[in-house]
């Protein structure tokens, strides 16, 4: 088998010493296998994922970016990528533009939506937020229906209730988006719902 021959078993062994806790060894491991095969998809998305679990948030969405520069139709880069740049509020500009990125290739994608209507929400475009928010039901998603609810009650616009089995859950969320808009601090935002 070609993998064999690549970098099949340096990318395993990356992948073990990395369960293991060798971070050193690891590191050393994705190295030589992509120097082996500097073309494989598996091997550069096992590896951002690598950099991104042991502080090296820049270079995994380096990597991130050319595998979605090279494939803009595969969602699942597009969401690791956005989950990373959402994790800290100093990427909040690259949350935005990453999210705008993935919504542009992949419109009808809803967590690729969902992660862009999360970048405006956390950037206080609450806004332009919101016809993103309502583009689908939140079901039993009850951080989605939180997001909802804040978006539109900051706009005055309030069009969806949960239901009353399942309030106590979505308040829960609304707190920890309250805390997630006080780590980013969006004060506006926080200004307009203590309003």
């Amino acid at each position: 088998h070609v993998q064999i021959l690549k970098s099949g078993p340096r990318h395993c062994l990356a992948l073990c010493l990395d369960q293991m806790g060798e971070t050193a060894g690891a590191a050393e491991e994705f190295g030589l296998a992509i120097q082996s095969d500097p073309q494989s998809r598996a091997l550069r998305g096992d590896h951002a994922r690598f950099l991104a679990g042991h502080e090296q948030p820049i270079e995994a969405l380096n990597l991130y970016f050319a595998l979605a520069s090279e494939k803009p139709e595969e969602a699942p880069v597009w969401l690791q990528g956005g989950q990373l740049a959402l994790s800290r509020p100093e990427y909040l500009e690259v949350a935005l533009d990453w999210t705008a990125q993935a919504v542009e290739h992949l419109p009808d994608h809803p967590p690729v939506v969902r992660q862009r209507a999360e970048a405006l929400l956390l950037a206080g475009q609450c806004d332009t937020a919101l016809p993103l928010w309502r583009r689908w039901p939140p079901a039993s998603d009850h951080a989605f229906a939180a997001a909802l609810v804040l978006c539109e009650t900051l706009a005055g616009e309030n069009q969806f209730f949960p239901t009353a089995a399942a309030e106590p859950a979505v308040s829960r969320e609304f707190v920890k988006w309250y805390q997630r808009l006080l780590q980013f601090k969006v004060l506006p935002v926080m200004e307009a719902l203590n309003a």
